[in-house]
């Protein structure tokens, strides 16, 4: 659904500001290696069990699809990633959830390889990682008949990691199987990174093309 081009309700994890998240159609790519990406497309990893994301846009945007109100990031994942994001300037990471999440969705923890929440957070992370929440209606027939033509997140739903409480729901296609982590030994940072963020392919509520140059004007300074 995501990658199809459609809007969506989103909002600020630290303000709780609302937004409309608008997406232009991308095609579906997948990786192995983070390195066989290319910037501004929409790839998914093969590996289903790839920590701290499901999709990524890079250079500066982060999906990971959940069903659970509390879901850690692990900072391996994002140091993994890090060759592939911006040097500076904000990285947008959405959690894209059902409708019944959204209201409630909270700002979430980094934690270690172990799923422990970190004491020592990478710099960078802190400095250039914004959390957002997405909302992803999957009530209606509307949804349902879009979600079967494109069937991405539903896909990625039905195998993410639910070691919290799950979100009970009537429909039948969301699981709360639970699939733990392939055991991963490298934490290390990534040395290289791009210098400069491209043009975003989102817009952002009311008057978001005026809100996207502020942001621009800001991170060229």
């Amino acid at each position: 659904m995501l990658r199809s081009g459609w809007e969506f309700q989103i909002h600020f994890l630290d303000t709780k500001k609302k937004y409309t998240f608008k997406l232009s159609q991308q095609d579906e790519h997948r990786f192995s290696n983070i390195n066989e990406t290319k910037n501004e497309m929409y790839y998914q990893p093969i590996d289903k069990t790839f920590p701290s994301i499901d999709a990524i846009y890079a250079p500066d945007t982060l999906f990971q699809m959940t069903t659970s109100l509390n879901h850690n990031i692990k900072m391996i994942g994002l140091n993994k990633l890090q060759s592939k994001l911006m040097k500076t300037g904000d990285i947008d990471f959405y959690f894209v959830v059902p409708a019944q999440l959204f209201d409630n969705y909270k700002k979430q923890n980094y934690a270690t390889i172990k799923d422990v929440i970190a004491t020592n957070v990478n710099p960078w992370i802190i400095e250039q990682i914004k959390q957002y929440v997405l909302r992803i209606d999957l009530g209606s027939e509307d949804s349902l008949a879009r979600m079967s033509s494109t069937a991405t997140i539903e896909e990625r739903i039905s195998t993410l990691s639910t070691a919290d409480e799950p979100l009970i729901t009537p429909l039948a296609r969301i699981s709360t199987l639970s699939t733990a982590d392939k055991p991963l030994t490298d934490d290390a940072d990534p040395s290289t990174v791009p210098a400069k963020r491209s043009s975003s392919y989102i817009e952002r509520g009311e008057g978001s093309k005026k809100e996207s140059k502020k942001r621009n004007k800001k991170k060229k300074k």
